[in-house]
């Protein structure tokens, strides 16, 4: 019975953690429009890495980053159900990116 609780308990906190992480890899990859502000370009600056891999353009380390991360804890969250892994990690996956194009619609561009 204990044994059991304590897997149940570790399993509550294994998802929370990669809820934890989806939103960072979201705040970590996204720029907002209106004041073109970008977390994952301040964390880097911040740690001492160029954000762009030619000046202000080019590739975007910070939303490669975010990607490999969203997907790896998007699969992390899906192994915590022991059926439907498959599943879980598509719908994940599925849902994010919704409401990822979903929102660049709505959002307003910047002046």
């Amino acid at each position: 019975m204990d044994r059991e609780h304590t897997k149940k308990r570790n399993v509550i906190i294994l998802r929370c953690v990669c809820i934890a992480l989806i939103l960072f890899s979201l705040a970590l990859g996204c720029t907002f429009r209106k004041t073109g502000y970008c977390w994952g370009d301040q964390l880097f600056a911040a740690l001492g890495f160029p954000a762009w891999s030619n000046g202000s353009q080019g590739i975007h380390y910070p939303g490669i980053i975010a990607i490999l991360l969203l997907v790896l804890s998007c699969g992390i969250f899906a192994a915590a159900f022991q059926k439907r892994k498959q599943l879980v990690f598509w719908c994940l996956v599925a849902g994010i990116a919704g409401i990822g194009a979903i929102l660049s619609f709505l959002l307003p561009l910047g002046a």
